[in-house]
C-alpha cells in the first residue's frame, strides 16, 4: 500500500486499510440480506393478497322478492261478498271486464 492509500484508509476508518476493508465487507453483507429480505417480504405480501384475493367468499345470494300481484283472481262466491250488496259499475272492452268501479258514495275502483 503506497503512502496515498495508506493515509486514506486511515483517514476513512481511525487505523489500518484492513479495519476499513472489513468495515466495508461487513456493510455490503448487511445491505445484501436486507435487500433479500426485503424481496422475501414482497413475495410473500404478493402470494397472501393473491390468496386472499381468490379465496375471498361472495355474500350470498338474497332471495328474490317478488313484487305484489297486479291482480288477483278471486271466485265469484269472493267477489259478492266484497261487494256487500253495492251498485258496481262493470268496464267491458271487447267482452272482457277490464274494470269495477262501485257507485256507492264511500266507494272507489275496486
Amino acid at each position: 500500500m503506497n503512502k496515498k492509500e495508506q493515509l486514506l484508509a486511515e483517514v476513512l476508518t481511525h487505523g489500518s486499510g484492513e479495519s476499513f476493508a472489513r468495515i466495508a465487507a461487513a456493510q455490503a453483507r448487511r445491505r445484501q440480506t436486507r435487500k433479500q429480505l426485503s424481496r422475501g417480504a414482497a413475495a410473500v405480501t404478493a402470494v397472501a393478497l393473491a390468496w386472499f384475493g381468490l379465496n375471498r367468499s361472495s355474500p350470498p345470494p338474497r332471495p328474490a322478492v317478488a313484487p305484489p300481484p297486479a291482480y288477483e283472481i278471486i271466485s265469484d262466491a269472493e267477489l259478492l261478498v266484497q261487494l256487500n250488496d253495492q251498485p258496481v259499475l262493470l268496464l267491458k272492452d271487447r267482452g272482457r271486464i277490464t274494470g269495477v268501479i262501485s257507485l256507492h258514495p264511500a266507494g272507489g275502483k275496486l
